[in-house]
């Protein structure tokens, strides 16, 4: 084994941007404007090479082949385990809505079952649900094409 496979490197987190440009063009001369930035994550990189993690369950690096730390491999699976099981659970929160409310008659009442399922998937975070409801309401016709209805609860 070489000496650079010895070395034991610590798992950094950067931050890393998933893409989500969104652009519209003026109808009178053509030019894009930028209506929405991406969204931002934290990804695991190798401090090393500075290359991302590609497999969170490998020992070694995939690009340089440094050994990274137990603890810190099993820190990082943890946070990723964690952040999937939470991710699950509002799954099996807004599948049990549409269960318990979805068969309600009147699509006043089935615009509130979406709205909520909707809130229970973004983890009822405000400033996420306003963000979706914004991008639901855009449109080819720009902002505000379509309306966003929550409903009445049944």
């Amino acid at each position: 084994m070489s000496e650079n496979n010895q070395i034991q490197s610590n798992i950094i987190f950067k931050e890393r941007l998933l893409g989500g440009y969104k652009y519209i063009k003026c109808p009178q001369c053509n030019h894009g404007f930028e209506t929405e930035q991406p969204k931002q994550t934290r990804m695991p990189y190798c401090n090393q090479c500075n290359k991302i993690i590609l497999d969170l369950t490998q020992k070694f690096c995939c690009w340089c082949g440094v050994k990274f730390k137990k603890e810190e491999r099993q820190y990082m699976i943890k946070t990723y385990e964690d952040a999937y099981n939470e991710a699950i659970e509002r799954i099996y929160k807004a599948i049990e809505l549409a269960f318990q409310y979805g068969q309600i008659d009147g699509s006043h009442h089935k615009m509130w079952v979406i709205d909520q399922m909707i809130r229970v998937l973004l983890n009822n975070d405000e400033a996420s649900y306003k963000d979706y409801v914004k991008c639901a309401c855009d449109g080819e016709d720009g902002p505000n094409t379509y309306d966003w209805d929550e409903g009445v609860a049944p």
